[in-house]
């Protein structure tokens, strides 16, 4: 049931996510005067996998280059996982939650 509860808000969060980076993309469309080519969608899940991607490369050369040791494999409801792509997942979907407040708070000063 956990497991279950874990996924849904999981799911959710990609969704607003990427319902978000959507958005941004067509905010800044609007601006400039151009529209993208390829589909919002796939645009937003390419962009959401590649800054997740982007992360963990990141975090993994810092821990390397500081010599810390982690134990790359947790385990969480049955299922095992990598922390640092968990990590790297959540700050992903979140970041353009931060940037859509950051853009809200920008338009009104």
């Amino acid at each position: 049931m956990e497991f279950y509860l874990i996924l849904v808000i999981f799911l959710l969060l990609i969704y607003l996510s990427l319902k978000l980076r959507n958005i941004n993309r067509r905010t800044v469309a609007e601006s400039y005067g151009f529209e993208p080519v390829e589909s919002p969608i796939s645009k937003s899940i390419v962009e959401l996998i590649s800054t997740a991607g982007g992360i963990y490369i990141s975090l993994t050369l810092a821990l390397s280059f500081l010599k810390i040791d982690y134990a790359p494999m947790y385990q969480l409801l049955g299922v095992e996982f990598d922390i640092l792509a968990l990590l790297s997942i959540i700050l992903a979907i979140f970041q353009p939650v931060i940037v859509f407040i950051y853009n809200k708070l920008k338009m009104k000063v």
